[in-house]
């Protein structure tokens, strides 16, 4: 499979599966929110001491830069980040990271695109490692 990578990816979460991608613009508002780095962001959701703040940044923001309006993306996250339990969610979160700023295996950074069967990005089905 081929496909131009644009940080996307497809994760069970809620029961449903939803796109999420953490464009320049909500990436810029997770820094904000957690006042660190992306990357220190992703080095924290990674080991298990981002705040809950960063966390729902994360998950709020990839909803919509997946294409959740802002409404929608903020009731899923009371829905299934504040009202359930959290762990699910770190994972989720970690691989909407990882999938905004890793390039996936068969990437041609001259083409922009993913070359081979591995689908245009990294994926999780809501599993403990992303």
């Amino acid at each position: 499979m081929e496909g131009n990578w644009d940080g996307s990816t497809e994760i069970l979460w809620g029961g449903e599966t939803r796109r999420f991608r953490l464009g320049i613009g909500e990436l810029k508002r997770v820094e904000s929110i957690a006042s660190l780095g992306i990357f220190e962001v992703m080095r924290r959701l990674t080991i298990g001491s981002a705040t809950v703040s960063e966390i729902r940044a994360v998950l709020k923001y990839g909803l919509e830069g997946g294409g959740a309006n802002a409404n929608d993306a903020e009731l899923d996250v009371r829905r299934y980040f504040d009202a359930a339990p959290k762990d699910i969610s770190i994972t989720v979160a970690a691989a909407v990271v990882a999938n905004a700023l890793l390039a996936p295996e068969g990437y041609d950074p001259a083409t922009g695109k993913v070359m081979g069967g591995g689908g245009t990005s990294p994926q999780t089905d809501g599993s403990p490692s992303p």
